[in-house]
């Protein structure tokens, strides 16, 4: 594993930041199932990206690739039974399993790292009762079959927002499709993305009592563009906010992103940050306690914990539960990676408590395999109090959403060592 070392200090700079790879997934697998050739462009990069990439490819499709745009050119022919490698990316796993059965591919699935024990039974179960059959319950699995026609997918048990957005994909394509979520539908901004991402190719639906229906089937929109990635940007603003200033470029605010719910969250809890010129301003601030439910936005957790480690007073962050499925057991990662910067948390009934206070240098915090646990933890150690240097076991996991994350923190003054 890789370890860099991360000094405490002032940062000041700006900093372009990537596509988000929330929007990439989308437009890339729905420029394979338009049919059409599509160029996405954005800055598309990380191994979640890669692995959708490689994905398409898998089935047949060719792609072209450049720093500022993806070109998808579908398959001149189908691949009968190939093997499609999601690496860690849920995103990838579950779009393609409503996906690939729509275009007419049975496939088998694999993954790395976590995503084996990430939950797709409901979706399983959902797509099972429409024709489509897995031979196992758990990754790797095969999918085969075609869906019935007129199918009215029915999602019940949900753990992920993810089912949804696959099936809103990969309807168009099944003639007469219905998709009706039973219970609380988790996330939801990421089904707007979807929808929004759905409509640069022409793509209508109607949403009338909780069910969905196609209006419309895919078009040829030639290009389409992925929008700057809040995700990512939520660290380099957080470190604005907490060691100095910084600027972030790229990005677009409004925005449907789940994760730029990161300006509101830091201005309630005291920061000064905003949006000025099209770009994101964050400067140093004494910051206070707040509660806040992270269930529509829940990649945010991990770094606002960092913010509200170095707030005064207890917080209350509500709705983490779902974050035990994610790279790693977020809820335990984040409260191990808080206790490296002797910063107590603890979890109880859905909700992680946070006591702020100091955040301290000196000992070992680890990256769990998970990008968004290893960035935070680099936040953290840059905005130690007591100005010493903390270790990251681990490090390299940012690589799966945002590969220049190091890069970025150096540029914008931080002090950071590879050992």
């Amino acid at each position: 594993m890789k370890k860099v070392t991360v000094s405490a200090g002032a940062i000041r700079g700006a900093v372009e930041i990537p596509s988000s790879k929330s929007y990439g997934h989308r437009l890339l697998i729905e420029s394979l199932a338009s049919g059409y050739p599509v160029t996405v462009k954005g800055n598309l990069k990380g191994d979640d990206i890669d692995a959708t990439i490689g994905c398409l490819e898998a089935v047949g499709a060719h792609t072209e690739r450049t720093r500022n745009y993806v070109k998808v050119i579908p398959p001149v022919a189908l691949r009968e039974t190939p093997v499609v490698f999601a690496n860690e990316s849920g995103s990838t796993l579950r779009f393609l399993m409503s996906v690939l059965p729509a275009i007419g591919v049975e496939a088998t699935f694999t993954g790395a790292g976590e995503l084996p024990a990430r939950p797709v039974g409901a979706l399983l179960d959902c797509l099972g009762e429409a024709g489509v059959t897995a031979d196992r319950r758990a990754l790797p699995f095969t999918l085969r079959g075609s869906f019935v026609c007129a199918p009215r997918f029915r999602l019940k048990y949900l753990k992920s927002s993810q089912d949804v957005s696959g099936l809103l994909m990969a309807m168009p394509l099944i003639g007469g499709a219905s998709l009706e979520v039973e219970g609380a539908l988790p996330s939801e901004g990421y089904v707007a993305v979807t929808l929004e991402t759905l409509g640069a190719f022409g793509v209508k639906y109607e949403v009338k009592d909780g069910i969905y229906r196609p209006l419309t089937g895919y078009g040829d929109p030639g290009e389409v563009e992925a929008e700057g990635d809040w995700s990512s940007a939520a660290f380099i603003a957080a470190a604005g906010v907490l060691a100095g200033e910084t600027e972030t470029k790229g990005l677009k605010y409004p925005s449907l992103q789940p994760d730029s719910a990161i300006v509101e969250l830091l201005k309630e809890a005291g920061a000064d940050i905003e949006f000025v010129n099209g770009a994101l301003v964050a400067r140093k601030s004494d910051l206070h306690a707040v509660e806040f439910d992270a269930d529509g936005c829940p990649d945010l957790v991990p770094i606002m914990s960092v913010a509200l480690a170095a707030a005064q007073g207890v917080s209350v962050i509500r709705g983490v539960d779902r974050l035990r499925y994610k790279e790693s057991d977020r809820i335990a990662s984040v409260i191990g990676m808080l206790k490296a910067f002797g910063i107590r948390a603890e979890y109880a009934d859905n909700a992680l408590i946070i006591r702020g206070g100091k955040l301290r240098s000196g000992g070992v915090a680890y990256g769990a395999g998970d990008h968004r646990i290893a960035m935070s933890a680099a936040v953290a150690a840059t905005a130690a109090s007591d100005g010493g240097d903390t270790d990251i076991i681990g490090a390299e996991c940012v690589s799966k959403s945002y590969s220049d994350f190091y890069e970025d923190l150096v540029k914008l003054g931080g002090k950071v060592y590879e050992r």
